[in-house]
């Protein structure tokens, strides 16, 4: 696999689409993070980690209510007052979803980003 992040999204667009309860994904530091935002913001339920080896698998619970998720590629830097821009162009509307973005602040919110004033690279949508 060569893209785990973009395979730990796809793992859960395609489960939620199916009506599972729960699905598994492989873990890295990255993807525990992400599904972390992901939970705070309740796209997703409770996350456990399955297997604590390298590559081992985590356990995350779905609610049902992610509609699309992708990574964005080319990971395109963001200044501070671009924001509203891009959220357009990968958002459906100004309030819903949100974007994951790597910052020197650690990987936050576009919402986050924008409340402490920094930039940072695009990861990934979710709505």
């Amino acid at each position: 696999m060569a893209d785990l992040f973009a395979d730990m999204l796809n793992v859960v667009k395609t489960s939620e689409r199916a009506n599972k309860r729960e699905c598994f994904v492989r873990r890295s530091a990255l993807i525990l993070l992400v599904l972390k935002l992901l939970q705070e913001n309740n796209y997703v339920g409770d996350i456990e980690i399955v297997d604590e080896s390298k590559g081992g698998k985590v356990k995350v619970a779905l609610l049902s209510r992610i509609n699309d998720c992708s990574v964005i590629k080319p990971r395109m830097s963001v200044k501070v007052t671009a924001w509203p821009e891009y959220e357009s162009l990968y958002l459906p509307a100004p309030t819903v979803g949100l974007l994951i973005v790597s910052t020197p602040a650690g990987v936050i919110t576009n919402r986050a980003a924008r409340e402490k004033k920094i930039g940072g690279r695009l990861l990934a949508y979710v709505y």
